[in-house]
């Protein structure tokens, strides 16, 4: 997947984050919310709410994970929302992060964002949605309008075509997805190759998006989204 004029980085949600030149740095261990800030969406008619909280054993003991609440009003667009760090912040556009997901419910959504701008709310995700598959899409959590929420604007194909919520494109299969267990979500951005440069002009990053089951063994039956 090639990124055309999506912006600047502004941090990453709940990730370990590994570049070239440093050792793998952990954002957030799940035993607490210590530099975590939060984005949401602007549009929320129903004035829902969503919170992250640390997941707790017998009320006092941090289990080791996050736990998503959020209230059971309908909004439409869904109200979403990433919790990312203002201190650790990739430097330039080579870099992998990756974060343990798991859904809490049988048509649940959520991953990991990266590339988020704070102040325009832009970033890109990638995510389960609604178990039909996993996706790359982007964010406006600013947006005003409802069908500017969540789109593919600025994504593109390897040839240089846009972005389509299908299969070979912006979407892979579930493959042996297991939603009783977490899925390690993670995304790889890098400078755009020469053969990237030559498809589509003013390309600024290339994303490969996978899931896995464990940190070195890939889900099976889904495929890279790049």
């Amino acid at each position: 997947m090639e990124l055309n004029k999506i912006g600047l980085i502004g941090g990453m949600l709940l990730a370990s984050a590994t570049t070239l030149s440093a050792a793998p740095t952990t954002v957030n261990d799940g035993k607490n919310m210590n530099n975590l800030t939060k984005i949401e969406n602007k549009l929320n008619d129903a004035n829902a709410t969503i919170d992250l909280k640390v997941a707790l054993r017998n009320g006092r003991w941090p289990i080791g994970h996050l736990e998503m609440v959020q209230s059971a009003d309908i909004t439409f667009p869904a109200l979403r929302a990433a919790w990312y760090s203002e201190k650790l912040i990739p430097a330039d556009n080579d870099y992998t992060l990756s974060a343990e997901f798991q859904p809490a419910a049988e048509e649940g959504m959520g991953g990991v964002i990266s590339l988020l701008n704070n102040e325009t709310g832009v970033g890109i995700v990638f995510q389960l949605n609604s178990f039909d598959a996993f996706q790359v899409g982007t964010v406006s959590f600013l947006a005003d309008e409802e069908d500017a929420n969540f789109t593919l604007d600025g994504l593109y194909n390897l040839d240089g075509s846009p972005a389509e919520e299908e299969l070979g494109s912006a979407w892979s299969d579930l493959g042996e997805f297991d939603s009783s267990k977490f899925t390690i979500m993670k995304m790889t951005i890098s400078p755009p190759t020469d053969e990237d440069k030559a498809a589509l002009e003013d390309v600024t990053a290339r994303i490969t998006a996978v899931a896995h089951r464990t940190k070195t063994k890939q889900l099976e039956g889904t495929t890279e989204i790049v």
